[in-house]
């Protein structure tokens, strides 16, 4: 079984064929597998690019061709994505499919990849099974963060920005918009979000599936 999220990946696409130039066989800079056919890292990345704390051999000079796809892909740096390990599939997410696949703790045979700031971050080289790679992250998501996720979504529908919610305490705007019959309840979740303002890119995630409160008014009309 391939253990690489990456490569299940690469094979999901059809084991598409890197756009730069490549080199004779040899190992990945990367991963440390041997491939077939190696492209130069500084032809597949910019020479801005730091990432190569969690490489295996950072001193080589050539990226295979599942890591050279993952890397040249852009729609992999701009959207959401689902990967399998069996059978292969790599998804993409919009928000809603997004959020359904957060209504339940991650499962060891699947990866997410969430660029929380689209485009900015190679997302997909960082992720690991039963996990959710974000731009600086490898996020875990359990039962509690799902019950999370459900107070986020709530607030958000009252008007919360991500901003406020990283408050202490929601803003005088939220609790009038409540209105008293919802006041106990808003402070509830307010409070159980208190573990996600130590930890924002739990926040982050969460405010990317959450529907803006006018989006959520109109519907109820």
């Amino acid at each position: 079984m391939i253990s690489d999220v990456v490569q299940v990946a690469w094979a999901a696409v059809g084991c598409p064929r890197p756009v730069s130039a490549v080199s004779p066989a040899g190992i990945c800079a990367r991963c440390g597998r041997l491939d077939i056919a190696l492209s130069p890292v500084r032809r597949v990345l910019s020479r801005n690019f730091s990432g190569f704390d969690d490489w295996t051999c950072p001193g080589l000079d050539g990226l295979c061709r599942p890591c050279s796809w993952a890397y040249q892909t852009p729609m992999l740096r701009l959207v959401p994505h689902l990967v399998v390990r069996r059978p292969e599939l790599l998804t993409p997410l919009n928000r809603s499919e997004l959020a359904a696949l957060l209504t339940r703790p991650m499962a060891s045979d699947e990866a997410l990849v969430v660029p929380l700031r689209p485009g900015r971050q190679h997302v997909v080289a960082g992720a690991t099974w039963g996990g959710i790679a974000t731009d600086h992250l490898v996020l875990t998501w359990t039962a509690e963060d799902v019950a999370r996720l459900g107070s986020v979504q709530d607030l958000r529908g009252l008007g919360c920005t991500l901003a406020a919610l990283l408050q202490p305490a929601p803003p005088y705007h939220v609790v009038v918009r409540a209105g008293a019959a919802r006041w106990q309840e808003v402070m509830n979740r307010w409070d159980e979000l208190e573990p996600w303002r130590a930890r924002q890119a739990w926040m982050q995630l969460a405010f990317k599936t959450a529907v803006p409160a006018d989006v959520v008014v109109g519907a109820s009309r």
